[in-house]
């Protein structure tokens, strides 16, 4: 018998209290169950009785709940799926869930299988990774990809979340052990996010061109951006403005300088909702297509 303790940790300014949304912490509580749950049946021959989980504590700081797996036998569905990370993996083959889904980063993908019994994952980029044959299933599990993506994802399309990582935790030092740690951030939530497979998502896209501040920006990549809206709405958002991004990187240092809170850029931009009747679900997802100029005259 095997048990394992998982620090789940989530941190942000909206959470310097040691507060978090119930509603989000019952869907992170479910995503953690279900993925973990689903997993072990599908790498130890559909049996999932000998399972068990709590949770046990909550610690101070940021917001942090503690996991209790309790595992009679078999195969360890933490470290597949990638929530506890202690063993060195091949380049050759990509032996976790969450690594797997970190390659595929939103990507379709097409799964091919190979003479030694392993699965090549090819996406539509023409890119492609070796796995295995149980890996290859997950990716493609609802139950475990929903999972995932309410433990992983979800909490960082909530304004104020920055962070979310899960550790493998001691409980005699209380203490994260080291080299345990999946982190997701802001820069690749979206990998996580659940895709699902069955029906094509009903795809609406608007343009328009705004007038907006940048709450959050990264001047190493087209991710993890935050914008205000004329409304006030606060947006996550991506840039492909290629002439923009070529210029913050060149001139990262004099741009760091000038970024101020109450500057203003005229953009267009580009607003994609999806809606797929399988899931029920929505999104809307914003993308900067051009910074036409910033604005000098407040008034």
């Amino acid at each position: 018998m095997t048990v394992t303790y998982i620090a789940y940790r989530v941190d942000g300014q909206a959470h310097v209290h040691h507060e978090m949304s119930a509603t989000q912490l019952i869907e992170s509580l479910k995503g953690f169950v279900n993925s973990v749950e689903e997993a072990n049946k599908v790498i130890n021959d559909g049996l999932a009785s000998d399972l068990k989980i709590n949770v046990v504590a909550f610690n101070e700081g940021s917001f942090k709940a503690i996991f209790q797996v309790i595992q009679e036998k078999g195969q360890d569905a933490l470290e597949f799926l990638g929530y506890t990370k202690l063993t060195e993996t091949s380049d050759k083959l990509v032996a976790r869930v969450t690594d797997a889904l970190d390659r595929i980063n939103t990507r379709s993908f097409d799964i091919s299988q190979n003479s030694d019994g392993t699965r090549t994952i090819t996406l539509d980029t023409g890119e492609r990774f070796v796995t295995t044959k149980d890996i290859a299933i997950s990716i493609k599990n609802p139950r475990i990809r929903n999972g995932i993506e309410k433990l992983l994802s979800s909490p960082l399309i909530d304004d104020g979340t920055e962070i979310v990582e899960l550790s493998l935790y001691d409980p005699t030092t209380k203490q994260i052990v080291d080299n345990s740690t999946t982190s997701v951030s802001i820069e690749n939530y979206e990998s996580f996010q659940a895709s699902p497979l069955s029906m094509e998502d009903d795809i609406a896209t608007d343009k328009h061109t705004y007038i907006i501040k940048f709450l959050r920006v990264n001047f190493t990549g087209t991710t993890g951006w935050q914008i205000e809206l004329p409304d006030g709405k606060k947006a996550k958002v991506k840039v492909e403005d290629e002439k923009f991004m070529h210029k913050i990187r060149d001139e990262k240092d004099t741009y760091k300088q000038s970024f101020k809170y109450d500057d203003l850029f005229e953009v267009n931009i580009t607003i994609t909702t999806k809606h797929n009747k399988h899931s029920k679900k929505s999104s809307t997802s914003y993308t900067i297509t051009d910074v036409l100029k910033k604005i000098n005259d407040k008034g």
